[in-house]
């Protein structure tokens, strides 16, 4: 079987010069940001130049020591080629494994390549250091007026379920009248989220699908946030979330590495699983309420006793 790539690294306080090629997914970038955290924090004077397409690359703008940004529409365009081959780099990371890597002149190369079938991102992005998946971490960077937008679209309430029921499409992996029925049990007097509000996330394609949701849900509890929020706001927003309840998408992805409890519902044949501490998938195709209301209690208790 064709594996990664590999380098050693070793600490050292030297000032590389990285070239980071962002992987195009969206949902493997959010596991290969635990490259970039791991490479910052080994050589905390590198400068990095950050290349990939939107919106996975969005995800490094805000990372340690991210000198330049290059958003890309064609990775084989000639004004890409001539910044990738401009310079010797001392290192190439490229999550993506492009054929132009093969060019790129660097002292170091760690290329991923395609995995077996299963097997996590990070296992790939693991190969690609020589390190196990238990040394990398996957880390969400947001600069601070990033997190401060989100305190005020959230009204600075204290306690917010995040929800983003969509696959990859912008469809529903769960039927929508079944995420109303849960959110109204979770948040009834007595129950685990009482009065919380519910904040649904997503980008322009998920608008429709989400007013389903909000139409059911009263004005005082609902908080719209589909549509015209870049990926760092959208996480910000997610990072304020007690409870996050996702499908097949980023947004569940990005919940999970940051630590917010976190439930994937019908995300078990995704191309990607969901991973994070407090993270969970349901294992049924299409889960009754009362699985999933269970499930989020699980998962609530089991957060609480870790900590």
């Amino acid at each position: 079987m064709m594996r990664a790539k590999s380098i050693h690294i070793d600490s050292g306080e030297y000032e590389l010069k990285i070239l980071f090629i962002s992987p195009e997914n969206a949902k493997k970038a959010v596991y290969a940001t635990a490259l970039l955290e791991k490479l910052v924090t080994v050589y905390p004077r590198a400068k990095v130049t950050v290349m990939g397409k939107m919106p996975g690359v969005a995800l490094f703008g805000a990372a340690p020591h991210t000198d330049k940004m290059i958003v890309v529409e064609n990775f084989a365009a000639p004004d890409v080629l001539k910044e990738a081959l401009r310079r010797k780099w001392d290192m190439l990371i490229d999550a993506e494994n492009l054929p132009l890597s093969v060019l790129v002149r660097a002292k170091e190369k760690a290329r991923s390549v395609t995995p077996p079938f299963n097997e996590h991102p990070l296992k790939i992005y693991a190969d690609m250091l020589s390190l196990n998946e238990s040394d990398l971490n996957p880390f969400v960077w947001l600069a601070p007026e990033l997190v401060r937008g989100a305190e005020k679209r959230l009204f600075k309430k204290e306690y917010v379920i995040g929800v983003a029921p969509f696959a990859e499409d912008g469809s529903f992996l769960w039927e929508p009248e079944n995420f109303v029925t849960l959110l109204k049990r979770l948040t009834y007097p007595g129950n685990l989220f009482p009065a919380s509000a519910i904040a649904l996330i997503g980008f322009e394609k998920n608008r429709i699908a989400a007013n389903q949701i909000l139409a059911e849900l009263p004005e005082w509890q609902r908080v719209n946030l589909v549509g015209g929020l870049g990926v760092l706001s959208i996480a910000a927003c997610i990072g304020k979330c007690r409870l996050f309840l996702g499908g097949d998408n980023i947004m569940t992805h990005m919940a999970a590495v940051e630590n917010v409890a976190t439930l994937a519902i019908n995300a078990k044949d995704a191309d990607i699983i969901p991973r994070g501490r407090y993270t969970s998938v349901m294992q049924a195709e299409n889960p009754t309420v009362d699985d999933v209301e269970q499930a989020v209690k699980d998962l609530w208790h089991g957060k609480l006793s870790q900590k």
